[in-house]
């Protein structure tokens, strides 16, 4: 079972990132279209936060995790769906994805 914040989810993606080796770790953010969320700066701004928290939540369930993660706000850049309504039928695109980057 988990809260309504994933922390069972988080516990479960930082165990098993500290495994995964000495690659560095992205935690990519976005946010909704700008045209119903506001300027694009601040939702630039938005989803960097966004990225920072997750980062940080990784670091407390696995110590020192944080030092291998980079964090990247993405904005309303990467949308999936565009509409910029802001409501539960754009809610993905305010995600946080994570992704395994080479960084040799």
């Amino acid at each position: 079972m988990t809260d309504r914040f994933g922390r069972t989810a988080l516990v479960g993606l930082a165990a098993t990132v500290a495994v995964i080796g000495t690659g560095t770790d992205g935690v990519h953010a976005r946010t909704t279209a700008p045209a119903g969320s506001g300027p694009a700066a601040v939702n630039d701004r938005l989803s960097a936060l966004r990225a920072e928290t997750i980062r940080g939540r990784l670091d407390s369930a696995s110590r020192g995790l944080g030092n291998r993660l980079l964090t990247r706000g993405a904005g309303s850049r990467e949308t999936i769906v565009g509409t910029g309504r802001d409501d539960a039928t754009d809610a993905l695109d305010r995600r946080v994805a994570f992704k395994v980057i080479d960084c040799s």
